[in-house]
């Protein structure tokens, strides 16, 4: 959320609970999540970009985001 905010809007950052595999299914098909841990879903004009299952370090996300 940090790096969100420095961005100065750069980025639009979504937040939703995840408990329900079918539930995201039915929201971003194609998208299953392995392991536990916080899912994260890169979106670029609503088209999924990468998703991983995990904790991003700044240094990665940003990478991630090509920043």
């Amino acid at each position: 959320m940090d790096l969100a905010r420095s961005l100065g809007g750069k980025l639009n950052l979504g937040l939703r609970p995840y408990d329900d595999p079918d539930e995201l299914r039915e929201w971003r098909p194609g998208v299953t999540p392995e392991g536990n841990g916080p899912f994260w879903i890169l979106l670029r004009d609503g088209a999924v970009c990468e998703y991983r299952t995990g904790i991003f370090t700044v240094d990665e996300l940003r990478e991630a985001l090509s920043l």
